[in-house]
């Protein structure tokens, strides 16, 4: 279950979703955006729904390196401090269904024990439909706390976007 034996999806359909998602809280504006955003997933049908899920975990996997690595760097835990809050703001909101919780407390403790967690849920079965508002939801978080962490509302979006960028630069490196 090696991080670098999963796929990473779709991380750029996921990314457009954690991103009009997080915009939408800074603003206020989320009216109707339910059913948009229903709409641009059905748009891409069952093996494009699989792979925006493998980026979301994607995604939580580099969220979770990352906050690691910036709690570590003051002495303190991201067990301790990020997948309490995460689970808890859930468990607060009417939107998220409790049977996709424990689903998400795996997700967030995999990168951190150094597994995937498209890999951990693939070895665990299929998602099921009450684990994906969790899931959105705890992409969302951890993108809130980065963006909260460095006082910038567009440093988890770019996160993703600059470690596109240098894959992408190490690729034109290789050919």
């Amino acid at each position: 279950m090696a991080p670098d034996r999963a796929p990473v999806g779709d991380i750029a359909a996921a990314l457009t979703v954690l991103d009009t998602r997080l915009k939408s809280l800074g603003s206020g504006e989320a009216a109707g955006e339910d059913e948009l955003r229903s709409r641009y997933l059905e748009s891409f049908g069952p093996q494009g729904a699989a792979d925006v899920l493998d980026g979301a975990c994607t995604l939580i996997y580099v969220y979770m390196q990352w906050l690691e690595d910036a709690y570590a760097s003051q002495d303190e835990d991201v067990m301790e401090h990020v997948v309490p809050w995460v689970l808890g703001t859930m468990k607060l909101m009417k939107v998220v269904n409790d049977e996709g919780i424990p689903t998400v407390a795996a997700l967030l403790v995999a990168p951190v024990v150094g597994i995937s967690p498209t890999l951990w849920r693939r070895e665990h079965g299929a998602w099921r439909k009450e684990e994906m508002t969790a899931l959105e939801v705890a992409m969302v978080l951890l993108g809130l706390r980065v963006n909260e962490l460095t006082g910038d509302d567009d440093a988890a979006v770019r996160l993703i976007t600059d470690l596109l960028d240098r894959v992408e630069a190490e690729d034109d490196d290789v050919t």
